[in-house]
């Protein structure tokens, strides 16, 4: 399995909670998230948002190559301090997942 580069930092959160909520795609060969129609709403110093995103992750079951599709939405909470915005909590939602082999063709 090919090894996947360190996580970036987001800001508010600690690098070992960075870690921590990367751990499980060290399960995938590769992964891609593609990012749509987030809606934040800024009150002051403090915002709230909700971000919808397809994900894609590809792993092998007795070496064939899979692909689990997941619609997720993220829900979040802001905090500026110090004129930067940080994390306050992020909430995962799956809305439905689909485990489907990924086939020979188009596969790099």
């Amino acid at each position: 399995m090919k090894s996947s580069p360190e996580p970036a930092a987001v800001e508010g959160w600690a690098d070992h909670d960075v870690q921590a909520r990367s751990r499980g795609l060290e399960a995938y060969e590769k992964t891609q998230h593609l990012v749509a129609n987030q809606l934040v709403e800024i009150d002051g110093d403090r915002a709230s948002g909700e971000t919808y995103c397809t994900a894609h992750h590809i792993y092998r079951v007795d070496g064939a190559p899979m692909n689990l599709t997941m619609f997720i939405r993220y829900q979040d909470r802001w905090l500026r301090e110090g004129g930067r915005w940080w994390f306050e909590q992020r909430r995962l939602f799956v809305d439905w997942e689909r485990r489907a082999p990924l086939g020979d063709e188009g596969w790099a």
